[in-house]
């Protein structure tokens, strides 16, 4: 459903943050829900903040909460990658 929601149309931000959830974090989809919800025309804070949140990156997350502070989904990303951060860095010890 979340491709043909795409195909019907792909600049709406909506539909690509939906195929984001639905591909568990594939790295192309989530850069594309971030590209698509950045040039949107209609910006809506939340879809943009949970696109940034999809990155993986902590960079990405902190303006994930400072767009949309009250959406869980940049807070929790946050964590789970700094905790990510923290362990690699002590497997490089």
């Amino acid at each position: 459903m979340a491709t043909i929601s795409i195909f019907i149309q792909p600049s709406l931000s909506s539909t690509w943050n939906n195929l984001a959830k639905l591909s568990g974090g594939n790295a192309h989809v989530t850069a594309m829900a971030l590209k698509v919800a950045q040039e949107s025309k209609v910006l809506d804070a939340e879809e943009l903040s949970f696109a940034y949140a999809q990155q993986g990156i902590i960079s990405c997350d902190q303006r994930a909460i400072v767009i949309a502070p009250w959406k869980a989904e940049g807070w929790s990303s946050l964590a789970e990658d700094v905790q990510t951060a923290m362990y690699s860095s002590l497997d490089l010890v």
